[in-house]
């Protein structure tokens, strides 16, 4: 039986894809990590008269992925709570992170952070109220109105953009509202690439002798799932 965690249960899901794909049960299926027999590769199996072996390991889409969301977390969570319903109206209002974000510090100097956050955000939610302050009909504004403000709030080396909207079909429920999202830089493909290559690098040294055996499949997990919504 595979162990029961992610790792086993997509190793077994991988076995059954090339197990419908060849036409052909899986027999033989063991773990060398754990009965400590070969090189230690996370699943080996065969498949008719083909032995296979799968590697899978799970990469962050940029570096401190992990970690920086958490943080990162700790951070909007209570501001997004705070402000959301209380920004002035008619319109929503989208505050966007880049997902390299970086908050640094502990927990006094995130307060101090959070608490500029705040600031900034009532700020530019009334300018940019200020200058539209109307929900126009759909004859006045068909598209509707969309407006935003770029800075790096006090206690941030990053820029973040806050957005409102408002359009004339919208019933009024969202308006005040404030929504946190986390965009990925344009070069964010390249930075996936290197990140693909130094795992592929880092697991390849235990492979040269499964090679010479069986076929070898690796398979990649990416994190790329924030605590907030990304877009890209």
């Amino acid at each position: 039986m595979l162990r029961e965690k992610n790792e086993g249960k997509v190793c077994c899901a991988v076995a059954r894809l090339l197990e419908k794909k060849l036409g052909l049960k899986v027999s033989n299926l063991w773990l060398p990590e754990v009965s400590k027999q070969g090189p230690p590769v996370d699943l080996r199996f065969d498949i008719g008269d083909q032995k296979f072996a799968i590697e899978h390991t799970e990469i962050e889409a940029f570096p401190g992925q992990i970690e920086s969301g958490k943080k990162f977390g700790d951070l909007i969570e209570a501001v997004e709570k705070e402000l959301s319903g209380t920004l002035p109206k008619p319109g929503t209002y989208y505050g966007y992170f880049p997902l390299w974000t970086r908050v640094k510090g502990g927990e006094r100097e995130m307060a101090k952070v959070r608490e500029a956050l705040k600031d900034w955000i009532k700020a530019g939610a009334k300018e940019l109220c200020d200058a539209h302050p109307r929900r126009l009909d759909r004859d006045h504004c068909p598209r509707g109105i969309t407006t935003e403000l770029k800075g790096s709030p006090p206690g941030m080396e990053f820029e973040v953009t806050l957005q409102r909207r408002v359009h004339w079909a919208e019933s009024g429920v969202h308006d005040g509202v404030f929504l946190v999202a986390r965009s990925a830089p344009k070069d964010f493909e390249d930075s996936r690439k290197t990140l693909l290559q130094k795992s592929f690098d880092r697991k390849a040294p235990s492979w040269p002798t499964v090679k010479r055996m069986v076929r070898l499949v690796f398979w990649f997990s990416r994190i790329e799932i924030s605590l907030y919504r990304t877009m890209s």
